[in-house]
């Protein structure tokens, strides 16, 4: 992921939920926002490493490499080079969801 990957996500997600303030009515909360773009950025950062666990296996038997991962991804999931082991998110990510639905939790018991 770059940093323009995640402000696109970001930008996506506020617009949709400033949208929704127009046309559904609802409030807006950013704590919301901001779980659904750690959200976003989840679903992203493993569909590319899951893109990248295809690659790997479909030149495995050939002569040209795999192109190497993104660096900017090894802070959001933990993978496997060889792409042998399914990715996993790492702690770093997990740990800010939870934040961010706790955030939440606190935000909806207040109102």
């Amino acid at each position: 992921m770059t940093a323009r990957a995640t402000l696109r996500l970001g930008w996506q997600v506020l617009y949709r939920h400033l949208t929704q303030v127009e046309t559904d009515n609802k409030p807006f909360v950013w704590q919301r926002t901001y779980l659904h773009t750690l959200q976003a950025l989840r679903s992203s950062a493993l569909r590319a490493a899951h893109t990248h666990r295809v690659n790997v296996a479909n030149k495995k038997w050939t002569s040209t490499k795999p192109q190497p991962l993104n660096k900017a991804l090894d802070t959001l999931i933990d993978i496997d080079p060889d792409g042998h082991t399914p990715p996993k998110l790492s702690q770093t990510l997990t740990t800010a969801i939870e934040e961010a639905i706790d955030a939440l939790d606190k935000h909806a018991q207040k109102t």
